[in-house]
């Protein structure tokens, strides 16, 4: 899909949710979950049918991350677009090298200080105010029938036998990141990646 058609399905889907709380995001967001993994499942749903039910998936996963970044529970849309504008692009393959480094999309994860687990959906990576780059995901949890955004140092790494998935969840996981990867706006400048420590966690900092 085209970058900038992108962009127009993004801020439709910003000014659908103005002023919504951070919960009926969530739900909003499992639905849209629910309509992408149907169309990318289903022989009858066309091209265009998946490529739109995954860029709203993703428009919305980009505003559950923003709402978990600034620390907000109800969404202030025009705060969303100027933070989008301002902030620095990532290079694609520096956005590649950082996820690599994560939890991958298709991947169950137990939810820290919640004993759930959930499936990774979608991955951001931003370059913070610090110069760190840092992960966000967006996490279906089927317990609660919500998908819910959160940091690197939220999420854990289940024990091999416990985070197998089925292969249809796989390739519905997988297939709705690349769309959502190819949706991220970055400039192309060259950024060498190295590890650092920061609150006693891993994360990732430009060298």
């Amino acid at each position: 899909m085209d970058p900038r058609r992108l962009e127009k399905i993004y801020d439709a889907v910003r000014d659908e949710l103005a002023g919504l709380d951070r919960f009926e995001i969530e739900q909003r967001a499992c639905v849209a979950r629910a309509r992408w993994h149907a169309a990318s499942t289903s022989p009858n749903a066309n091209p265009e049918q998946r490529a739109l039910a995954g860029a709203r998936a993703a428009a919305i996963g980009r505003i559950l991350i923003h709402l978990r970044r600034t620390w907000t529970d109800a969404y202030d849309a025009a705060d969303h677009t100027a933070r989008a504008l301002a902030a620095e692009r990532v290079d694609p393959e520096v956005a590649a090298s950082v996820r690599a480094a994560g939890h991958p999309v298709g991947a169950r994860v137990e939810i820290v200080g919640e004993e759930r687990t959930g499936i990774v959906q979608q991955v951001l990576v931003s370059r913070e105010e610090d110069g760190y780059y840092a992960r966000w995901y967006v996490v279906h949890v089927a317990e609660l029938q919500l998908c819910r955004a959160y940091g690197c140092d939220e999420l854990e790494t289940l024990e091999p036998e416990q985070a197998a998935l089925l292969p249809a969840a796989q390739h519905s996981a997988v297939s709705f990141a690349a769309l959502a990867e190819r949706a991220e706006r970055a400039d192309r400048g060259a950024v060498t990646v190295r590890h650092g420590q920061r609150n006693g966690r891993r994360v990732l900092t430009p060298a």
